[in-house]
């Protein structure tokens, strides 16, 4: 804030306002807007509905509040108040406003309490809030790591599991089960499997029978105190064929060759061309380059999936220790998926892999 010259910064809702306020219990619906002002000098106040007061009061380290009670409304009132309270008639005022920012308000409402801002510049500080976000502390690495062992316990218990006759949506619900079983709600599963569903992300197929010979790639996250891991990994019904193992091996290699660039002062844009370089060289039947198509090698993963930056050829950012990136460079063939996520962290001489599953493509049992 001082070397922006701003006097405050509002985070209206979404992930932001969690990492800032400390409270996870974030609002979906648009009918209570959640505020968080952070003035230079003083304390932080988080602005919300009544209806969340307990909640916040418990779960927050924020220490000061302020509430409303109308609902479908920006507070502006409340806001202009607090402002008033802090002596602060004008000024500059950091906002999200540009880059992946998310304003948790409707168009109108945003609208309303801009005008209710008038006196006040606001200023797009939405990157500068992600650089903050990009270093992670020893405490947040520890839930990734915990997250990423979760992962690959359940991509292990995925694997002993899927068989040739067993639906795909079966395999969707054990994947469900198993998270449910180790406490861990908050996750998603995308499922790949078959010679027509290769080149799509998860499609979505619940009667599809496994056969032998199929490959059955999968792509698992999960949270752990608010902190997302996620692994792409693959078997084949009846065992990999030749032709299976040589390009899965290629693929992971293109795969390491990004992440052995990793390391503090490396340029993104340059990781995503050795990705890019090493893809093309492949000797496979092409189908789908799951890359290109996405515009990107990988990206940023932290209280969300996905997240800034983005390991692509336009993305000039430079790393730094403490960020977690996922290479991910991929391509499908007639005859597989091969795409292996890892999680890479930068540390202060290099970089270090979260904990994931063996990219070893695995043998699934035949009926």
């Amino acid at each position: 804030m001082r070397d922006r010259e701003l006097d405050a910064i509002l985070i209206v809702g979404g992930v932001n306002l969690s990492y800032f306020s400390g409270f996870a219990g974030l609002e979906r619906s648009m009918a209570r807007a959640m505020l968080y002002l952070c003035p230079r000098v003083g304390e932080p106040v988080l602005i919300a509905h009544t209806f969340r007061k307990h909640l916040i009061e418990a779960h927050s380290w924020v220490s000061q509040f302020r509430y409303f009670n109308r609902l479908s409304q920006a507070p502006v009132e409340t806001l202009q108040q607090t402002l008033r309270e802090w002596g602060l008639e004008r000024g500059r005022i950091g906002m999200e406003l540009g880059f992946e920012s998310q304003i948790q308000l409707p168009q109108l409402e945003f609208e309303r309490l801009r005008a209710g801002l008038g006196a006040f510049t606001l200023i797009d500080v939405a990157e500068d809030i992600w650089r903050i976000r990009y270093i992670r502390s020893s405490a947040e690495l520890e839930r990734q790591d915990t997250a990423a062992k979760l992962v690959t316990t359940v991509i292990g218990e995925v694997f002993s599991h899927a068989r040739e006759g067993m639906r795909q949506g079966d395999l969707a619900h054990f994947i469900q089960e198993r998270f449910l079983y180790h406490r861990a709600p908050a996750n998603y599963a995308l499922i790949s499997a078959g010679r027509d569903h290769y080149d799509f992300c998860g499609a979505w197929s619940p009667d599809y029978r496994f056969q032998r010979g199929d490959m059955v790639w999968v792509d698992i996250g999960a949270q752990s105190g608010g902190y997302c891991a996620a692994f792409s990994r693959a078997g084949v019904v009846g065992g990999a064929s030749a032709q299976q193992r040589a390009t899965a091996q290629a693929v992971y290699d293109a795969t390491i060759r990004g992440v052995s660039a990793v390391r503090p002062g490396a340029r993104l844009a340059d990781i995503a061309t050795l990705c890019s370089s090493a893809l093309d060289a492949i000797d496979a039947p092409v189908t789908t380059n799951i890359a290109t198509l996405g515009t990107r090698f990988g990206h940023g993963m932290g209280l969300e999936f996905v997240e800034p930056p983005h390991v692509a050829t336009y993305d000039a950012t430079v790393l730094t220790s403490g960020m977690v990136v996922a290479i991910e460079p991929g391509i499908a063939t007639p005859y597989g998926r091969f795409h292996f996520r890892e999680l890479a962290v930068v540390t202060d001489d290099g970089h270090r892999l979260l904990p994931g599953p063996s990219p070893e493509l695995a043998t699934l049992p035949t009926s």
